[in-house]
């Protein structure tokens, strides 16, 4: 019953959902509206092209003296703690100079965003990420929709021809602003934001109750096997 339960938890489409809607927002147009010719091709009238510099401010405030936990991103698009997803410490004693990243701020490794590491913080607190990372806010419209644009092939596609260095390739602030995207109107982004906040809630929840279960299983299983809980006289007809 437990392992159903879990199973019937697991909705993956939930996140093709957003993905779907995301691309319908910015390149399914309909047929009837005028439209203008862009680097991007025809858009409506009433959607721009513009950089990310008109979206993101960044961020260079210090550590200091202050407490902060170590994040880390990683291709999934979040920011995660970096003592809990590595074996070992990877950050330094030292973290007086790492940029703080406030809670639905984004941060990114110049060195390693061509793989995806770029991300947001998710947590209800404060933290923190090496100096060498670029760490920027947005304007609460957008971040939702910027984070469907960071794992969009449009995006990766301009970090890439962006990207500068032989070896390593690299992408800093100033090359990172300028990447172009489609904006679609006010009322648009806000209608996604309102389908992503409900889809987001229900991947939590099923979250919450995936592990609750998972550890009702955990308690209930020994316990089972041992013979603790006797279960002979129930009739599962």
């Amino acid at each position: 019953m437990i392992n159903q339960n879990l199973k019937s938890l697991e909705n993956n489409n939930l996140l093709e959902q957003i993905k779907s809607l995301y691309y319908d927002i910015c390149y399914n147009y309909s047929e009837n509206v005028e439209k203008y010719d862009t680097s991007f091709g025809l858009i409506p009238l009433d959607y721009k092209i513009t950089t990310l510099n008109d979206l993101i401010i960044k961020n260079k405030d210090k550590v200091g003296f202050s407490n902060y936990k170590v994040l880390s991103a990683v291709n999934t698009g979040n920011l995660v703690l970096s003592d809990e997803y590595f074996n070992k410490q990877v950050f330094s004693k030292d973290i007086s100079k790492y940029i703080i990243v406030k809670k639905g701020e984004f941060a990114y490794n110049p060195a390693r965003i061509n793989i995806g590491s770029i991300g947001i913080n998710d947590f209800d607190f404060e933290g923190c990420v090496s100096p060498v990372y670029v760490a920027f806010n947005v304007q609460d419209i957008y971040k939702n929709f910027l984070r469907m644009f960071f794992k969009s092939k449009t995006f990766n596609i301009q970090v890439i021809s962006r990207s500068n260095g032989s070896v390593r390739q690299t992408l800093n602030y100033d090359d990172f602003s300028i990447i172009e995207l489609i904006l679609p109107p006010e009322n648009k982004i806000k209608l996604f934001n309102n389908l992503y906040d409900i889809n987001e809630s229900v991947i939590k929840h099923n979250k919450t109750e995936i592990e609750r279960l998972t550890k009702l299983r955990d308690t209930l299983l020994p316990k089972l096997m041992s013979g603790e809980i006797d279960v002979s006289d129930i009739n599962f007809d």
